[in-house]
């Protein structure tokens, strides 16, 4: 069953492709699979949901917000005037939803790192993965910590964006239940909305969607961009 807020996102979703697409809905219907059964422009269809980013990724980089901010307090709280930037790819964001208490154990190697700054009286230091693994810190790329007036804490996304492989990744993650769908839900046609530019590192340029060549046993794949606020039907090729 979904969580509310998910529901609360999918219906979120679902309106904004409504909205951007001027289509006209007479009825709603909110399941768990496929997401949405409704009427739409007279036709009965049915209509599931997938973010572009994979669920375990989005935690990991809510994970590792939760780890900015207990360095920030623990910065404040111990007059610590620092700044410090922790750099991150996905793998390693996913180990921080996976592990919880990475994030209690990296703070307060950071903070003990930001002491010996300090002691030292360097102006500024950084650390790649491996002369972390050597101070205790786990699913960091990287760490850079300098002097700032004003206790600091930030995170970075290493990696070049999401690609066209990552939106038919998305794909994926839901044609193999079309089928099931299909001889479960009464539904002329059954259509995907894929979304992006939601959250952080759910970014996809729209042209990457307009790529010819995707692969789906979906009837119509949409992707919703939500950061530009545009709907892309995508070109798909029937798997053989």
């Amino acid at each position: 069953m979904a969580r509310p807020e998910q529901t609360r996102d999918e219906r979120g979703f679902l309106n904004a492709f409504l909205d951007l697409t001027s289509r006209s809905c007479s009825a709603i219907d909110h399941r768990d699979a496929p997401d949405f059964l409704l009427t739409l422009d007279g036709r009965r269809l049915a209509i599931e949901i997938v973010e572009v980013i994979d669920p375990d990724v989005r935690q990991g980089y809510m994970a590792l917000r939760r780890l900015k901010d207990a360095v920030t307090q623990g910065l404040v709280r111990e007059r610590l005037h620092a700044s410090v930037i922790i750099s991150v790819d996905e793998g390693r964001a996913r180990a921080h939803h996976e592990r919880p208490a990475l994030v209690r154990e990296n703070t307060g190697v950071i903070l003990t790192l930001v002491r010996k700054l300090s002691l030292l009286g360097k102006g500024s230091i950084r650390l790649d993965g491996r002369a972390l693994k050597d101070h205790g810190i786990q699913s960091i790329r990287q760490l850079s910590l300098c002097y700032s007036r004003r206790p600091l804490a930030a995170w970075a996304l290493h990696g070049a964006g999401l690609l066209a492989r990552d939106l038919q990744r998305a794909i994926a993650r839901k044609d193999g239940k079309v089928a099931s769908y299909r001889m479960s839900t009464p539904a002329e046609e059954h259509w995907l909305l894929v979304v992006g530019g939601h959250t952080t590192g759910a970014s996809l340029d729209a042209h990457e969607a307009r790529e010819p060549g995707f692969r789906s046993d979906f009837d119509r794949v949409f992707f919703l961009d939500c950061y530009e606020s545009q709907v892309v039907e995508l070109s798909l090729v029937r798997p053989s």
